[in-house]
């Protein structure tokens, strides 16, 4: 399940970062709030990334 998940999860970080350097995102006269939660949403995929990593025990302890 964690394994599918992190795939799950680089997809969406993947998709996120497509979006925020789109220059049609910049026609929208709303892009500063929209700016404002993608960021946030690529903020909390990277925390599930170093959550799935931290509790990954085949690998070992990894520094969050």
């Amino acid at each position: 399940i964690a394994d599918r998940l992190r795939v799950i999860v680089e997809d969406e970080l993947k998709n996120v970062t497509r979006k925020e350097v789109s220059e049609e995102e910049y026609e929208n006269p709303n892009w500063a709030y929209k700016q404002a939660h993608m960021n946030g949403y690529a903020r909390a995929m990277k925390l599930l990334q170093k959550l799935l990593d931290f509790n990954d025990i085949d690998k070992g302890p990894q520094n969050v």
